[in-house]
């Protein structure tokens, strides 16, 4: 009998390590798993288990969420495959919904255990209803190399393209930059207030206004503008040491909604257990100052690339966008906001499931972006003053970002055609 098996073949279950309070993780976490990660998902482990139980030059094929292709928590899993396998085919399936029950995207990966031979079959599926897949992959698959990094399957031209930007660019964290995440409340009903209500406090006694400003959400916020909502945040986070008693008024609106929900306990009814007081914001915000100075900010779930720079209003905002300040703040703003940026993005973002990107921290960190000289910059600014003014339109600006990383026009009109179809 043998030891182990030839083949595995399955559809592991999509459940992740930290639900229900991280029991899972808690219970994986000394099991030695290569592919582990807390904030990871089980079928990573079902992956390096079926591995395990394979011959050697065995086959394993799974279909699975696509998860592990980007996100930070796949890490482990891409560098297990890389190092230990030879990953011979794998089929994307990006936005097209395989499981009526499930709204994640998927992927299916077919790798023998054997030394990596850096020769991958793999292809995107875009569209429902294909009825051979077997010939589609033949007709649309592409020889791609995976390493440690996210996995992406690209064309020859995109190949080209991916080369000319590794060569020249540096990623964005790499940058004299900082990027935050907006502030959790834990209880927006409670934080956030209308313009109105702002009113109505300050009227009441005007030392409210200390503490209340103004806040954008990630809807609120478009390509190189935003519409404000006339919406304000209560900012009593903890790293401030607020004493409440200097606000009564804002301390009754705050009790208004109850101790009880207020309260940062975890108990049923209450919010998450912290070592905050009742009347503060869920997260410490230390990095506080940072709003007041120029900035971009950026809503996480969007399907295009939506950024604006802040240099005057010093708008907060909520925990469903990022904030990012340091040098080059304009330039920064012109080229994320480019199809240059938009396309690249698109092959390192993972999805909501429904079609839009997560513009998050971790991802947006890694997209890479071309050096530019003290000249070029007051360039960008020029274009970005502007196009503010209606003067010019992004085109011009999306040329510009083309010439500093040298792409020929086949390569500019397959980045502009992407941006066209989303």
């Amino acid at each position: 009998m043998k030891d182990g098996f030839d083949v595995v073949i399955g559809n592991p279950p999509y459940i992740q390590l930290q639900k229900d309070r991280g029991e899972l993780a808690d219970l994986y976490a000394s099991c030695d798993y290569k592919t582990f990660a807390r904030t990871g998902d089980i079928y990573c482990l079902f992956y390096e288990r079926g591995y395990q139980l394979l011959n050697p030059n065995g086959r394993l094929c799974f279909i699975t969420s696509n998860t592990w292709m980007r996100a930070e928590h796949g890490a482990n899993t891409r560098k297990f495959f890389a190092e230990n396998t030879n990953p011979e085919l794998l089929i994307d399936f990006a936005g097209v919904k395989v499981f009526e029950s499930a709204t994640v995207d998927t992927n299916i990966l077919m790798f023998a255990k054997d030394k990596n031979r850096q020769q991958t079959q793999a292809c995107i599926v875009k569209k429902e209803g294909i009825k051979d897949l077997s010939v589609f992959i033949r007709q649309n698959a592409y020889v791609c190399n995976f390493g440690t990094d996210s996995w992406v399957v690209l064309s020859p031209i995109e190949q080209r393209i991916k080369a000319k930007m590794e060569a020249i660019g540096k990623p964005l964290k790499d940058w004299d930059v900082k990027i935050y995440r907006g502030v959790l409340t834990g209880y927006n009903e409670a934080f956030i207030i209308t313009g109105e209500k702002r009113k109505e406090l300050i009227k009441q006694d005007p030392k409210c206004e200390e503490i209340i400003r103004p806040l954008l959400r990630g809807r609120d916020i478009k390509r190189y503008g935003y519409e404000f909502a006339d919406l304000y945040l209560i900012t009593t986070f903890p790293s401030l040491k607020i004493d409440i008693e200097q606000y009564p008024y804002i301390k009754q609106h705050l009790m208004n909604f109850g101790y009880d929900r207020l309260k940062q306990t975890g108990e049923p009814g209450a919010r998450k257990k912290t070592n905050n007081q009742w009347f503060e914001t869920q997260d410490s915000i230390s990095y506080w100052e940072d709003f007041f100075k120029p900035k971009i900010v950026w809503g996480e779930i969007s399907d295009k690339a939506n950024f604006v720079l802040d240099k005057i209003h010093n708008y907060f905002v909520n925990n469903k966008c990022y904030l990012l300040t340091g040098n080059n703040l304009t330039f920064l703003t012109c080229y994320l906001n480019s199809y240059l940026s938009e396309y690249l993005f698109s092959k390192i973002a993972t999805t909501t499931g429904v079609g839009t990107l997560q513009w998050s921290k971790f991802t947006i960190e890694q997209l890479l972006v071309p050096p530019v000289s003290a000249e070029q910059e007051k360039l960008f600014t020029s274009l970005h003053f502007r196009l503010q003014k209606k003067e010019v339109d992004v085109n011009l600006i999306n040329q510009h970002i083309y010439e500093l990383c040298s792409f020929s026009a086949e390569e500019i009109t397959f980045i502009e055609e992407y941006a066209r179809s989303i």
